[in-house]
C-alpha cells in the first residue's frame, strides 16, 4: 500500500514538474519577446527625439529668418 502511494505521489511530482517546467519556457519566452519590443520601442524614441530636435532647428531657423525680412 505505501509503495502505490508513493509511486502516485511521485507521479504528481512529476507532472507538477512538467507544467512548472513548461510554464518557465512560456515565461521566458514572454520576458524575451518583451525586451526586444523595449529594445525597438526605445530605438523608436530616439529616433523621433533626433527628429523633433531637427524640426525645432529648423523652426527656429526659419523664425530668424522671418524676424530679418
Amino acid at each position: 500500500m505505501a509503495h502505490g502511494l508513493l509511486e502516485e505521489y511521485n507521479l504528481r511530482l512529476e507532472s507538477e514538474l512538467r507544467s512548472r517546467r513548461y510554464a518557465a519556457k512560456m515565461l521566458q519566452g514572454y520576458i524575451q519577446a518583451q525586451d526586444r519590443q523595449i529594445e525597438y520601442e526605445e530605438k523608436l524614441l530616439e529616433d523621433y527625439k533626433n527628429k523633433l530636435s531637427k524640426l525645432n532647428t529648423i523652426r527656429d531657423e526659419i523664425d530668424k529668418h522671418k524676424k530679418n525680412l
